[in-house]
């Protein structure tokens, strides 16, 4: 009962006429465009099948007349009605929501209409009448007035405004949006119209006065296809204004129309193109102005096409939208892009298919990132051009893309017809051109044009690009004449960015399309790589890229021994005179293609060479190859052909370093590489002397292929690490100098030969070839490994080469091992293990001075005696800090004497507390460094070379004298092996002879002129700055040397340090550093008494200056050398020749020996002493 009486009240308060109203402002107010109302009276003309419209725009109404079916009962109620349309059970007709009328009341509060029947079968059918419909839906009968001849319908709308569903705020506002909107219909309001053909207006109000007509004139093609001619289009403008005094204009559409399918079935799809027609019928389409979807009029939803779409797609209820997830409206879509694709076919058929129609096609998908509704239109677009055979040609044919090419050029597509271009591409298929307009630069095609290239991926062919099909088919440019080739080669004068070296690949360079004069085509130029054409190697003087070289030169009349140099054919030449001088740049063959094509042919016969022709060759090379446009051409032609003289028991013969491997019997160290391999691997030993006889150096055997490097994994700083566990092998890495993989060739091999021969002088040389070589490296054998996974990091991880020699790695690593770990010389010869002998033990000929600051005798495990234990102890104490020393000083000194260094040092004063007296303290004592001469002829030859040899001290002068030539370090290094205290890591000083951790070098005299280690002392900091104050006085310093050079052998040779007084101070030395300064200062003395006697005899004689001076540089020489003088009757071998002689002469510049076996046995040979002491080529056997 309370639930009926609540409904009740409230039907009893519903007011039904304002929730109408309230409704229909609702609906009203849906329209964002106020002005859309034009389109529903246009639609009802329409719909009434009325052929013209008028519109009357008034300052205070607006009225509207068309000559359709009068207005029958029916039609009134429905348009006074809701949601209640007469027309949607008419699928011909447009209106079917049943309240688009109403859209009309956002410029009026009342609408009047007058109906009047003017046709005879009418009269009965239709009664006149007039009424006045008020709020919204309520007609009155009103007064009837005439309405203008030729018109059945005329409505009239009285301007209102100010309401809530009112469109506008004043009169004025609406009357100017009212005009633009009449201006702007555009011609295709009427082109989907299936009745209306014209629409006229008259725009009467006080800012504008105008008038104009849409026309229609339909010229049917066939039952789907209407030409439709729009007249009255005129240039579109927001400002009326600006309309006054412009012409009209006529637009085409052709219009292609389909039923509907499906849901909305017996209505029609159509596609109107943009076309204008030509005198001869040709069409041209052009992208329409109006991107709008039509549903029969234009609606706000952009379709993203270049031409018109209608269909009876579904729209939001104020019209203006398209939904594009309208399932219905998919559907429709889809049936459109049907029709697009038949209606392309059919003007392909027609004939009337061409550029300007592929052109407004949908091609450009990015278009409809934001359009989804028309993207099927995109992809039937593109499998229809791909399926069929839709691109016009520019013979007008059509093809399928498989069957187009596109030419970069006119020109290009006019020399290579399509027949031309069918028979040079030769691949069954018959080519043909598109339109030569559609270029990567044209902008009317652009899209076009990427569509074409991208998406259906038809070959753009550019005249640079023609290489690989001249070079591919070569039968092609021999069928041509002399007058089709000029055409090619002027069509090439005007691309010459085809010859462009920069191009890389793409570019005509390397086409074989040159004609010469054997008639035959080879290319212009070719890479000096040799990779390709390697036939014609010639270089090119003065060419700016290496990378391409002339392999076809302009013609000579100087041919004779040119038969197989190409020349450009002579008529032709002259006929494209400008292509081969100025695009080709091709000139006249010069000397260096003759040297090459003499070499390249000598050394292809294979025939046996002089050596002198052999050297010639080799200069000529190095020659050319300095200059960076030939060095590509010579590595190449070195590689293939050149053979460089090597020698074996003193035979010589010729390999090829790039086909088997070529040495340097030594390492630039001067370790033999020779004896590392004798009787482990045999190798060619390039003849060094004979090269270098003929000024070519190391330095460039090493550019023509011979090697010295024998190491394996210098450069390698990562790998796999073999965890013996399947599948599991991680990355292992190091950084830093450390090498883990670095080891030498045949390491295993050589170490077996060792062991099997300990008393072979070979054993002996390939031992102190690895011990030096791990000196060289010793910041690589050691170091942490880094790998990957859940493998544990290796740190202190030791190199290959270490790990070997050490002899302590894993058991697989040694098996069938002959090796029993041994490898190194003691002095007295004996062949050992490091872990057998100390550092100090070790052959000082094979492995030089011991170095106490290297770590490599502890890294190879060396045994450690109780000098080397003390040694390491004392390195120890030095890396203490001051306070540290005093501590532990201190507290063994303590426990050793039972007495604090306090009361030691009162003991010493005679202060000391009496419980202490008894006791004494002990003085450091050490025995000063002694040096030994074991052999003076031996170290005599030494001095000599030292002497000879010595480099020139050079200065800088800044602030101060500053002296840069030679390292300070060297010279320490020489003095601390002389002054080292033994079993402590001290050195003693000459001057005080007392032990210091650090020393300093201090040279004897001021500003020496040549480099030599001899000449300084070791000297403490205090001692240094002492002896810098006494040398100022040069006199002293001069008595000083004379003093050490008076000195005889026998007060040299004692066991004891030599003892010089020197400006009250006594200097010790020892023995083997005060006897080289006694020889360097007498041979010195020599010198320079020589240098005096020879300037006394160039004075008598006239002679200029500079020549005395290197008269007397080389006598310097011969002095330094003539201690080598008691060579002479010694057997020698010579390590170069690989023969034994006999030194029959020796004058301290030369050295003359008389072989006995080799290839110059019985022949006196002289060899420049100089040479054979920097390289070791002589043994005393």
């Amino acid at each position: 009962m309370m639930e009926r009486t609540m409904a009740d009240k409230v039907i009893q308060r519903q007011d039904k006429d304002g929730m109408l109203r309230r409704a229909l402002e609702r609906i009203i107010q849906l329209y964002t465009d106020k002005s859309h109302f034009v389109y529903e009276l246009l639609q009802n003309a329409e719909d009434a099948g009325a052929t013209q419209i008028k519109f009357i725009q008034h300052e205070d109404c607006l009225e509207v007349l068309h000559d359709g079916r009068p207005f029958s009962l029916d039609n009134l109620q429905g348009l006074c009605d809701i949601g209640k349309s007469d027309k949607i059970s008419d699928l011909n007709q447009i209106g079917e929501f049943g309240v688009g009328f109403k859209s009309v009341f956002g410029i009026c509060e009342t609408v009047r209409l007058y109906s009047h029947p003017i046709k005879i079968d009418e009269v009965n059918e239709y009664e006149p009448f007039a009424v006045e419909i008020c709020d919204f839906t309520h007609p009155e009968a009103i007064q009837d007035e005439e309405i203008s001849y030729g018109y059945t319908t005329r409505f009239v709308f009285p301007y209102k405004v100010g309401f809530t569903f009112s469109g506008f705020e004043s009169i004025k506002s609406l009357n100017e949006v009212l005009s633009v909107r009449l201006q702007n219909l555009g011609i295709t309001t009427l082109l989907f119209m299936k009745n209306l053909q014209k629409i006229d207006y008259v725009i009467d109000i006080p800012q504008l006065k105008t008038a104009g007509s849409y026309m229609l004139e339909k010229n049917t093609i066939n039952d789907h296809c209407v030409l439709v001619s729009a007249f009255g289009e005129t240039d579109i403008t927001s400002n009326p204004k600006e309309k006054r005094g412009k012409k009209e204009e006529q637009i085409s559409y052709l219009v292609f129309t389909r039923p509907v399918t499906g849901i909305q079935a017996g209505r029609t799809i159509d596609i109107a193109f943009t076309v204008s027609i030509g005198e001869a019928g040709e069409y041209t389409f052009r992208k329409s102005k109006y991107p709008y979807i039509s549903v029969y009029f234009p609606t706000e939803t952009e379709s993203k096409l270049k031409f018109i779409v209608q269909g009876p797609y579904r729209t939001t209820p104020n019209r203006s939208s398209v939904p594009a997830d309208d399932k219905d409206n998919i559907q429709l879509a889809e049936q459109t892009a049907k029709l697009l694709r038949d209606s392309v076919r059919e003007l392909r058929d027609a004939g009337k298919l061409n550029l300007s129609l592929l052109n407004i096609l949908p091609i450009d998908e990015d278009e409809f990132e934001n359009a989804l509704l028309f993207k099927c239109m995109y992809v039937m677009t593109a499998d229809m051009m791909q399926e069929e055979q839709f691109l016009i040609c520019k013979d007008g044919s059509y093809v399928s893309p498989e069957n187009a090419k596109i030419a970069r050029g006119n020109d290009f597509s006019e020399v290579f017809t399509d027949e031309l271009l069918t028979e040079l591409l030769d691949d069954g298929k018959e080519y043909h051109w598109l339109p030569a307009v559609l270029t990567e630069t044209s902008k009317q095609y652009k899209y076009l044009y990427s569509f074409l290239t991208d998406i259906l991926e038809i070959e753009v062919m550019r005249p640079e690009n023609m290489s690989s099909y001249f070079n591919e088919n070569k039968s092609f440019l021999p069928k041509r004449d002399d007058e089709w080739l000029v055409k090619l080669y002027t069509m090439y004068e005007k691309v010459s960015g085809a010859f462009s070296k920069q191009r890389g690949g793409s570019n005509m360079l390397l086409a074989e399309f040159i004609k010469t004069s054997k008639g035959n085509f080879v290319s212009p130029y070719r890479r000096s790589d040799g990779n390709q054409n390697y036939k014609y190697s010639y270089m090119y003087h003065g060419y700016e890229n290496s990378t391409y070289l002339p392999n076809v030169f302009l013609p000579s009349k100087n041919v004779a021994q040119m038969d197989d140099i190409p020349f450009v054919d002579e008529v032709i030449y002259y006929k494209c005179k400008p292509f081969f001088t100025e695009i080709l740049a091709l000139q006249k063959p010069n000397e260096y293609e003759f040297f090459i094509r003499d070499f390249e042919r000598r050394y292809k016969e294979e025939k046996p060479m002089s050596d002198a022709q052999h050297i010639i060759d080799v200069k000529h090379l190095l020659k050319y190859r300095s200059n960076e446009d030939y060095i590509e051409e010579v590595d190449e032609l070195i590689r293939r052909y050149l053979m460089l003289k090597c020698k074996e028991d003193g035979k010589s013969f010729y390999v090829s370093p790039f086909r088997e491997k070529v040495y340097f019997p030594k390492t630039e160290d001067g370790m033999s590489i020779e004896y590392y391999f004798k009787n482990i691997q045999k190798y060619a030993y390039v003849d060094l002397d004979f090269y270098l006889i003929e000024d070519v150096g190391e330095d460039k055997l090493s550019m023509l292929g011979v090697s010295r490097e024998i190491a394996i994994g210098q450069d390698r700083t990562t790998g796999e690490y073999n965890t013996g566990k399947p599948g599991r092998r991680p990355d292992w890495i190091t950084y830093g100098d450390f090498r883990w993989k670095l080891t030498l060739k045949k390491l295993d091999e050589v170490l077996e030969y060792i062991s099997a021969h300990p008393k072979a002088a070979d054993s002996m040389a390939k031992s102190s070839f690895i011990f030096r070589f791990l000196q060289k490296n010793e910041c690589r054998l050691m170091g942490d490994v880094h790998i990957g996974g859940s493998t544990s990091n290796q740190h202190n991880a030791f190199s290959e080469i270490v790990t070997t020699l050490r002899h302590d790695g894993k058991t697989y690593r040694y098996y069938r091992s002959s090796w029993n770990g041994k490898w190194l010389f003691t002095e007295s010869g004996d062949l050992v293990s490091q872990k057998e002998i100390s550092k100090r033990d070790l052959n000082s000929q094979l492995y030089g001075d011991i170095n106490w600051d290297s770590s490599l005798y502890d890294i190879l495990g060396f045994a450690k005696n109780t000098t080397d234990q003390l040694e390491d102890a004392a390195k120890d104490y030095d890396r203490l800090s001051d306070e540290k020393k005093e501590q532990y000083f201190e507290i063994e000194f303590q426990r050793r004497f039972g007495i604090p260094v306090t009361e030691a040092e009162k003991l010493l004063e005679g202060t000391v507390s009496e419980e202490y007296k008894p006791y004494k303290i002990a003085e450091e004592v050490f025995e000063f460094p002694s040096s030994n001469i074991k052999n003076w002829d031996s170290l005599r030859k030494h001095v000599a070379e030292v002497l000879c040899f010595a480099s020139p001290v050079k200065y800088e002068y800044a602030v101060r004298r500053i002296r840069v030539s030679r390292p300070e370090s060297e010279v320490k290094a020489y003095l601390k092996n002389m002054y080292k205290i033994d079993g402590q890591y001290k050195y003693a000083c000459q001057m005080c002879h007392d032990a210091f951790a650090n020393v300093e070098m201090c040279q004897i005299v001021n500003g020496p002129a040549i480099e030599l280690d001899a000449m300084n002392l070791c000297l403490c900091p205090n001692c240094a700055r002492e002896y810098k104050k006494m040398k100022s006085d040069s006199d002293n310093v001069q008595c000083f040397l004379n003093s050490i050079t008076e000195l005889e052998d026998s007060e040299i040779s004692g066991t004891d340090p030599v003892e010089m007084k020197f400006d009250g101070e006594s200097i010790w030395f020892t023995q083997s550093h005060i006897a080289e300064i006694r020889e360097l200062m007498t041979l010195q003395n020599e010198a320079d008494n020589y240098s005096k006697d020879l300037s006394k005899k160039a004075g008598m004689r006239n002679i200029r200056e500079d020549e005395a001076a290197v008269t007397s540089a080389e006598e310097l020489v011969n002095v330094g050398t003539d201690v080598y003088k008691e060579y002479i009757g010694k057997r020698i071998y010579h390590t170069g020749h690989k023969a034994y002689g006999i030194v029959i002469n020796c004058d301290g510049t030369n050295i003359e020996v008389q072989f006995e076996n080799g290839n110059r046995a019985g022949q006196n040979v002289k060899f420049s002493l100089q040479m054979c002491i920097e390289k070791g080529l002589l043994l005393v056997v």
